[in-house]
């Protein structure tokens, strides 16, 4: 279970990274994006996640909102 649970982690570490690597777009808008809540919807697919005709379904979806100096934005990540 440990190693799931540092796979998990790494995983993670690794999509707040890439939600961080968007912001930097948004960077004279608001140079301090924090997060606000993070959250798992594992059977909840996004419109873009069901369109994929042919494909499988994500097990997984993780919401990060992030407040970008008193805006939330969504990023949805789907695995």
């Amino acid at each position: 279970m440990g190693d799931i649970v540092r796979l998990h982690d790494a995983n993670n570490e690794s999509d707040w990274k890439e939600v961080l690597k968007w912001e930097v777009l948004h960077l004279k808008e608001c140079g301090n994006p924090r997060l606000t809540s993070f959250g798992g919807k594992a059977k909840d697919y996004s419109p873009g996640a069901r369109s994929w005709m042919g494909y499988e379904l994500p097990f997984d979806r993780h919401d990060w909102i992030i407040d970008r100096c008193s805006k939330d934005v969504r990023y949805v990540i789907e695995y």
